[in-house]
């Protein structure tokens, strides 16, 4: 601009009409696609939550022929909410789930405002505020746009549900501890669904104390006890159920099946050069062996820490190599609901026998020429993660006030994307679109103001 000066108005792509159509577009197509292919509703997982709400809803217990301790309750009993509906049960929860993604763009767009804010919750002067303006609408659009957050919702999995109630949570907290609250109840209630998103997925389990530490940093320690209490009283009650019922002390088994099952299975296979679906079903046979849930956990667990104890290092290059496939775009996914006939069982062993040129290869070799169909969004995708990464600069550099802010959502993007390990799937990235979003939406901002501030010294 001649006068370096900055636009207060937007372009019709970044106005909430375009942005709130994209979104609805997106997953209004899916969902359309998905009626007339009931089957891309379901995953592998999904009989699983089903059964288990069919006993929530049927008899009032969670696991009718023993207490289920691999899955969490949450995702059943929301799910037991339309149990009632027959037929129309999927679809009508799968519509629920899109409808709540379209919230989570606006969730995210508050999101994003929320880290360009001082700590008295207001903006820092005129710039800042236009800045903030400005990034709370690219937010909304990265996350409208985006197909692994549409897919996933599209999907009778907990990923949409979680990913809603993080980034709720995430914002309640960054609101909460900028205007720091004497009421204890505001406190108990936020460690409360800190605790209840634990019960929808357990991956959260280990980043309450991170969450903790946050509000301890910027509230008084009575805020952070009342924190923790809420979220022990939530999941108290269920590790108590746990204990009382199958005396397994702790909240789902879930992490050590898939340590033993899948991480141990992964290192066995590069060890003796063997293919990953072969080790596992050596494992598969002997925690089939097992009497119950509680002893499968605990023998899983043990396969886990000794692959770790013995082979630290390739346990390590394992797990991590294998979260690489949480970054993968969700393209193919959205391609089944057209009919494409891509993905499907196998990939998995696939990638970890021959690397991701086999996953490659077998994942579109029923259609190869989907691969370019699949290009626009993987640059899509690709730009995000740059954007993301500019953004987290810019944001450190630019707003020191804001960097306990900043080290939050940072590390729970962070551990969002390594916990899954050798389970891990572009799905898994769901719950870290929004931070993505958010994150990318700086990075463009920022991009945005140096390119002003050039322009300016050009043309002084």
């Amino acid at each position: 601009m001649p006068n370096g000066s900055i636009k207060t108005d937007h372009p019709w792509w970044l106005g909430w009409p375009f942005i709130i159509a994209l979104a609805v577009t997106l997953r209004g197509g899916l969902f359309l696609a998905g009626l007339w292919r009931p089957a891309e509703f379901l995953a592998p997982d999904s009989a699983d939550y089903l059964r288990l709400a069919g006993d929530l809803a049927r008899h009032g217990c969670f696991g009718l022929a023993q207490p289920e301790l691999f899955r969490v309750p949450a995702y059943p009993m929301w799910l037991a909410l339309f149990s009632g509906l027959g037929a129309w049960a999927v679809p009508v929860t799968v519509a629920a789930q899109l409808a709540l993604d379209v919230a989570l763009v606006w969730v995210t767009a508050r999101l994003a405002g929320a880290l360009g804010e001082s700590q008295s919750g207001k903006t820092e002067g005129r710039k800042n505020g236009r800045d903030g303006a400005g990034a709370d609408r690219w937010a909304a659009l990265w996350q409208a746009g985006s197909v692994a957050a549409a897919v996933g919702a599209a999907k009778l999995l907990s990923d949409s549900l979680f990913a809603f109630g993080v980034a709720l949570l995430l914002l309640a907290l960054l609101r909460v501890a900028a205007t720091p609250s004497r009421r204890w109840g505001v406190w108990l209630v936020l460690g409360a669904a800190a605790g209840a998103l634990v019960l929808v997925r357990v991956v959260l389990l280990p980043f309450l104390p991170v969450m903790a530490l946050y509000v301890a940093w910027r509230c008084r320690s009575r805020a952070t006890a009342w924190f923790l209490a809420g979220a022990l009283v939530v999941l108290g009650g269920w590790m108590a159920r746990n204990e009382w019922r199958t005396g397994y002390p702790g909240i789902s088994t879930v992490s050590a099946i898939n340590l033993g099952r899948y991480q141990a299975a992964a290192v066995n296979a590069r060890l003796n050069g063997s293919a990953f679906a072969g080790e596992q079903g050596l494992i598969d046979d002997r925690l089939a062996a097992e009497p119950d849930q509680a002893a499968q956990g605990r023998l899983a667990a043990r396969l886990g820490r000794q692959a770790l104890r013995e082979h630290p290092g390739l346990f390590v290059r394992v797990w991590v190599m294998a979260d690489l496939r949480n970054l993968l775009p969700a393209t193919g996914e959205a391609l089944r609901y057209l009919g494409v006939p891509v993905g499907g069982a196998g990939t998995l062993a696939a990638w970890q026998s021959g690397g991701w040129r086999a996953a490659l290869d077998r994942y579109f070799g029923g259609a190869p020429w989907a691969l370019a169909l699949a290009l626009p969004d993987t640059l899509v995708v690709l730009a995000k993660y740059l954007a993301a990464l500019a953004g987290a600069l810019w944001l450190w550099r630019r707003t020191p006030q804001r960097r306990p802010e900043l080290l939050l959502v940072l590390a729970l993007l962070a551990w969002l994307l390594l916990a899954p390990g050798v389970v891990a799937h572009p799905r898994f990235r769901v719950p870290a679109e929004p931070l993505l979003a958010v994150l990318a939406a700086w990075g463009v901002m920022g991009i945005g103001r140096q390119q002003t501030a050039d322009w300016g010294s050009a043309h002084p």
